[in-house]
């Protein structure tokens, strides 16, 4: 039987919960949401690469793939999106339910915790977010941005949107701009996070 409970947690956080039999893993996601606009796209769209990278108790890549693994192949996502004129930073994490496992400790809470660790606990060195991780995180998008071109159907829509919407946040894209990216620094990204 399917369940569904909200409630609203301090600091203006919904929790939606639905619960269903139907799976055998547990998915739960954390979704960010800001207003729409051409100065928040990009480091928007930058955020959820570099949260995903580490935590402060997991700083590097590999130590929280480690992590993942061990919580029998954990999955983590990270993502931007829009709806409307609202824009999305989307976190998500998968374990598998504890109860199709002899002798666990509660996955879920333990992969819940770990999702609040990547977006609330992020790897900062001296307060701004590692070098190494937002350098190769800014190539990723300029490469993701400029590839639109060579997807027919995406580029299309992008461009009818920019053209319906000209005067209108809707027009933004996702991704950013290509020109935006450069500008962005692990101690700008930090200030914006």
């Amino acid at each position: 039987m399917d369940e569904a409970v909200s409630t609203r947690l301090p600091s203006e956080i919904n929790l939606h919960v639905k619960r269903t039999p139907k799976f055998k893993t547990v998915y739960s996601v954390l979704t960010m949401h800001s207003d729409l606009s051409w100065e928040a796209a990009t480091k928007n769209a930058l955020l959820p690469t570099v949260l995903r990278r580490g935590t402060r108790r997991y700083p590097l890549t590999v130590d929280l793939m480690r992590h993942l693994d061990r919580l029998y192949g954990a999955a983590l996502t990270a993502s931007v999106g829009k709806r409307g004129e609202r824009h999305l930073i989307i976190l998500g994490m998968e374990v598998a339910n504890a109860k199709y496992l002899p002798d666990e400790d509660d996955l879920v809470e333990v992969g819940l915790r770990s999702l609040w660790e990547l977006a609330f606990d992020p790897a900062t060195v001296d307060g701004a977010f590692r070098r190494d991780y937002v350098d190769q995180e800014k190539v990723n998008l300029e490469r993701r941005i400029r590839s639109i071109i060579d997807d027919k159907h995406a580029y299309a829509f992008k461009r009818c949107t920019e053209e319906m919407f000209s005067e209108e946040p809707m027009r933004v894209h996702k991704l950013g701009r290509v020109e935006d990216v450069h500008p962005v620094t692990p101690g700008t990204l930090a200030d914006w996070y």
